[in-house]
């Protein structure tokens, strides 16, 4: 995760504003073929410390949640974690098993 350290100073934002950050910087990584969802990025963070990072896929793939957990579970963490996405809606967090109602 050393490309964190590229994002902004830690030093120079408060630990939300960091994760915010990197969820706007994953988001760009969305493809134009992501149309109708939004360009998407999430973090899973845990402790202080970013467990899974993810941002959303062309049509018909996951959306960031989903492949902000699957990084996660990929990395042997615990998904049970604030999460950081840069779209304005409050979108609850799903972990591709169970239905999650939305608002």
């Amino acid at each position: 995760m050393s490309e964190l350290n590229n994002v902004a100073s830690r030093s120079s934002l408060t630990g939300h504003e960091f994760f915010m950050k990197r969820a706007l910087e994953l988001a760009k990584n969305c493809s134009v073929l992501t149309s109708p969802n939004p360009k998407v990025g999430c973090v899973i963070v845990k402790n202080g410390q970013i467990v899974g990072e993810g941002f959303t896929q062309p049509v018909g793939g996951n959306h960031a949640e989903i492949e902000a957990l699957n990084d996660a579970a990929g990395r042997g963490r615990a998904v049970r974690a604030r999460r950081y996405m840069s779209h304005w809606s409050p979108v609850p967090i799903s972990d591709g098993h169970h239905p999650v109602r939305m608002p």
